[in-house]
Parts: C-alpha cells; structure tokens; sequence
C-alpha cells in the first residue's frame, strides 16, 4: 500500500527504502496487479454471494484457535495470509506470526513448504518473504504481463493434495457487463488438469490465450498435452508452458511419472537458515551435526531443545522440522 500519510518522512514509496525493502515493495505491487484475474473472480463472487474478499478464518473453522488468529485471514476462496506485524529478529533475520490453520494440508504459495493444518504454527520469513498459504486443491489464476486490460495470458498456479475446481471470471467492465467465465479444474486421482471451453461472451477473449501452469507439491511428475511430453521435474514445483490453447476448446494437462507429494526438503532450507543467521559459528555447526546424525523429527527437537539455542532460531527451525507432522 502506498498511501499512508502526509508526513514527510513516512512516506511508503519503494524509491524511499533500503534495496532490499525497495525490492520486497516493488515485487509485492507486480504480484498484486498479476492477482487480477483472481481478484476480479473473488470481487464477483462478493457481488452475487455475498462472501467478501477478505474474511475472518472462523469463517470457515469456529474453533476459539481460529478466533484468536486476529490478524490472519482467508484471501478470497483459495488462500490464507498471516500479516507479518513484528520486526525480523536480530539473529535469525526473520520475522515470526503465529497464527491457527484450519484442517487439512496448506502450502506456502511461495516457498513450497507445506503444512499440516487443525493446528497452530508459528511461521518465519524474512524482508522478501510473506506467509501466504494455499489449500489442498487450490487453483490459482494470475496474468502472465502487467496490462490493464483482459489478459492474453494467464498462469496457473494449482496445488495438488485433493481435487479442485475454479471458476475464472471476466466481463467488459459496462454497467451492464457482459460476463464470460473459463472453468479450471483439478483431478487429483487422475492427474489431469483441464481448462474448460469459455462460456458466455467468448468474443471478449482472443481466439487463443497463451497459458503457464505451475504444479505445487508434487515430485516426480511430467506434464503430457495431446501425446507430447512439454515439462519434467525430480522435484516441485513443475512450470508448463502450454503454449497458445484455443479459447473455443480448451486444453487438457495429464501428469504423468510417480506424482509423489512433495518433499519439504528440510535439511537444505535448514541450511540456508543456519548460514543466515547472525550466530557463532559453533553453534551452526552443533545444530547441522543433528539434522545430519538424526533423521526422526521429534528426536531432532528434543536434541535441539537440549541445546539452548536462541529462542528465535529454535523456533524458525522447529516450523520446519514440523511442519508436516
């Protein structure tokens, strides 16, 4: 958000912050105007529904843990965020949320981590990174260009871990609008994703419309349209670019190869904490020798609990270690 005051010296521009802030900012404006498609979906849905944008995560678990989670919302009907509302921690370089996930499996739109949900988690990110998790089945439409218009192109992003439907919506924006609406589904069984034939005004759209489908939370998956073979991936998550599918008959993705459901890849994310963070070299390398000696995830906290780490540190890596338990 860039209006805030009229302070001069608390102004939100990117051009006023440090690089890395300014690039965050920048980076999270893009993917705000790439939203659209989804966005404009969601603003219909509250038009003929009634269910807002924005909603509270008892919504949809009226459980008190869900009542506590003050600040974390649902983000239209695929996506829950947990605002980061405190400064990084000096040692770890993170900012922590702790916040309930409703039940079943969440992903992390960005980092791919995925977590088991009828619980609370504590969630860590730096300057560049933001808690936006995505349900089992999620199917997410952003624009591939930054125009105002209807896009030519669209990204998908889908995330498997159970079936998965979404409807995009789009219209002329008129008083009067005319709508034309393109089904999205997921077959989770099946491995297939399809994109319906548009329905409604379909000269609204062009003849075609160039798609990228971005697959989260399988490994060991390829991705097949009509006979040809266009990605392949040991791990997640796999980018499609389907080319230019025909907005009259749509376009069928099959996964093919084992489709196992994707590895947290703890020890390399784990790494990547430890050499960031601002601590003795020691101690890294005291909490590297359990994650490599000790591959059982409650034995690899209790070992680290007995260390007296930094609380921080104990707790960034305690959400990776469990966040799939």
């Amino acid at each position: 958000r860039l209006h805030s005051t009229k302070a001069l010296f608390a102004g939100k521009e990117p051009w006023k912050y440090q690089p890395a802030a300014r690039a965050a900012m920048s980076e999270a404006l893009r993917l705000r105007h790439r939203l659209i498609p989804y966005l404009f979906t969601m603003a219909e849905r509250a038009h003929t529904s009634g269910e807002p944008l924005v909603r509270p995560l008892y919504h949809v678990d009226p459980r008190p843990e869900a009542v506590e989670a003050k600040n974390s919302f649902l983000f239209g009907s695929e996506l829950l965020v947990a605002p980061l509302t405190t400064p990084v921690d000096p040692q770890t370089t993170l900012a922590q949320v702790t916040t309930w996930l409703p039940e079943g499996s969440w992903t992390d739109f960005f980092t791919d981590v995925r977590y088991s949900g009828g619980r609370r988690v504590q969630l860590h990110r730096g300057v560049a990174g933001y808690p936006v998790l995505a349900r089992a089945g999620a199917i997410v439409p952003l624009s591939l260009g930054l125009g105002t218009g209807i896009p030519d192109g669209i990204e998908l992003h889908v995330f498997a871990g159970a079936d998965g439907s979404f409807t995009l919506y789009e219209d002329d924006d008129a008083a009067d609008p005319r709508p034309v609406t393109t089904r999205i589904g997921y077959d989770q069984a099946a491995g297939v994703v399809r994109i319906d034939p548009a329905q409604g005004a379909v000269d609204l759209l062009p003849d075609t419309r160039r798609y990228r489908l971005v697959m989260h939370g399988l490994d060991s998956v390829g991705a097949v349209v009509e006979g040809v073979v266009l990605a392949e991936a040991d791990a997640g998550p796999l980018t499609v670019e389907l080319g230019a599918v025909p907005t009259a008959s749509g376009a069928s993705v099959h996964l093919t190869g084992q489709r196992r459901a994707s590895d947290n890849h703890v020890e390399s994310r784990a790494y990547d904490l430890l050499a960031a963070a601002q601590i003795e070299f020691q101690t890294k390398d005291a909490v590297w020798s359990v994650l490599q000696n000790e591959s059982h995830a409650a034995r690899r906290v209790a070992d680290l609990q007995a260390m007296d780490l930094p609380a921080a540190l104990f707790a960034a890596l305690c959400e990776l270690l469990l966040a799939d338990a």
